[in-house]
C-alpha cells in the first residue's frame, strides 16, 4: 500500500501536467524552461538590434525600420506563445496537487518522503516568469512608441535639416535607448531560481492608471496571520477581497496612498520580512500594485529563501 501511494505522489508531482486551451497536455518544468527561455532571447534580441543601429556609422530611417521590423516580430511571437495563459495554468496545477498531496498520505513515513519535494519553489519560479513576461511585454510596447516617434520626428525633419545632423542625434538617441533596455532588465531575470524539474500571475506595467484606492471603511481581519482588504478594482465598479500578510498589506497601502514605484521597491528590498505570496494572491493584486513591485516581492522572499540555505 505504501508503494502505491508512493507512486501516485510521485506521478502526480513530478508529471505536473496542464491542459491549456487548446486541449494539449504541457509539462509544467517545460512551460518554466520555454518561458524563461523565450524571455531571455526576446530581451537579447532586441538589445542587439538597438545596438547593432546604435553602432552603424550613420543611422538612418531604415535603422529604424529594423528596430520597429524586430519588435513587431517579438511582440507577435510573445503572443503567439500563450505563455501567460500556461504559466497561470501550470500555478493552479501545482496548487491542486499539493493540495491533494497533503489528503493522500498518511503514513508518516510517506509524510517525510513527500516533504523533500518542495512545490513553493516551483510556485515562486511560476510567479517569476510570470512577472517577468509581464514587464518584457510592456518594455517592448514602450520601445516600440518611442521608435516610431523618432521615426515620424525624422521623416520630417531630415529634408531641412544640415547634413548628417539628424543622423548623429538618431545615434545618441539610440545609445541612450540601448542603455535603458539593459537597466530595465528585471532583477528576477538578473538572478534566476534554479528549480530542479523531473520531468524534463497589473495594472498593466509600463504606464499605469493611478492605482485605485483601498477601501478603508472595512477593518481587516486576521486570518491564520493574514488581513482581509479590499481592492476597488478598474472602473469602480466593485470590490474583490483578498486575503495577504501584514507585509503585503504594507506594500498595498504604499500604493494606495499614491507613493512612488521608486520608494516603494526600495521599501520591499530594505524589508527583512517575507512577503510569501501565494499564486492565488499574486492574481489578486498583480492589478493593482503592478508587475514591477509584484516581482520585487518574489525575488525578496527568493533572496531571503537562499541566504538561509546558503548559511546552512
Amino acid at each position: 500500500m505504501k508503494s502505491i501511494l508512493i507512486v501516485t505522489m510521485c506521478i502526480a508531482l513530478q508529471g505536473c501536467a496542464l491542459a491549456g486551451n487548446d486541449q494539449n497536455v504541457h509539462n509544467v518544468g517545460k512551460v518554466v524552461a520555454e518561458a524563461r527561455e523565450l524571455f531571455s532571447s526576446t530581451r537579447a534580441a532586441v538589445g542587439g538590434s538597438l545596438e547593432e543601429a546604435a553602432k552603424r556609422k550613420t543611422t538612418s530611417i531604415k535603422d529604424l525600420d529594423a528596430v520597429l521590423e524586430l519588435l513587431d516580430g517579438a511582440s507577435n511571437k510573445l503572443q503567439k506563445a500563450t505563455l501567460m495563459a500556461k504559466l497561470d495554468v501550470a500555478a493552479r496545477q501545482v496548487e491542486t496537487v499539493r493540495t491533494q498531496s497533503v489528503a493522500l498520505l498518511k503514513d508518516p513515513a510517506n509524510k517525510a518522503m513527500a516533504q523533500g519535494m518542495d512545490l513553493q519553489r516551483w510556485l515562486d519560479e511560476i510567479a517569476r516568469q510570470r512577472s517577468i513576461g509581464e514587464i518584457l511585454e510592456s518594455d517592448v510596447a514602450r520601445l516600440r512608441g518611442t521608435i516610431q516617434e523618432l521615426r515620424s520626428w525624422a521623416a520630417v525633419v531630415e529634408p531641412v535639416a544640415p547634413p548628417n545632423q539628424v543622423a548623429s542625434n538618431l545615434k545618441a538617441r539610440l545609445a541612450e535607448l540601448l542603455s535603458d533596455w539593459g537597466a530595465a532588465r528585471p532583477a528576477s531575470m538578473a538572478a534566476q531560481a534554479q528549480v530542479e524539474s523531473q520531468s524534463t500571475e497589473a495594472p498593466e506595467v509600463a504606464k499605469a492608471e493611478p492605482a485605485p484606492p483601498v477601501d478603508a471603511g472595512r477593518p481587516a481581519k486576521p486570518s491564520r496571520g493574514l488581513v482581509e482588504v479590499r481592492l476597488l478594482q478598474p472602473g469602480g465598479a466593485a470590490y474583490k477581497t483578498v486575503r495577504v500578510t501584514p507585509e503585503v498589506l504594507a506594500v498595498i497601502k504604499l500604493v494606495s496612498s499614491g507613493t512612488g514605484e521608486r520608494q516603494t521597491l526600495s521599501f520591499i528590498d530594505r524589508s527583512m520580512s517575507r512577503f510569501n505570496l501565494t499564486v492565488d494572491q499574486i492574481v489578486a493584486i498583480r492589478g493593482f500594485v503592478g508587475a514591477r513591485i509584484l516581482s520585487a516581492m518574489i525575488h525578496h522572499d527568493g533572496a531571503l529563501n537562499q541566504a538561509v540555505v546558503s548559511a546552512h
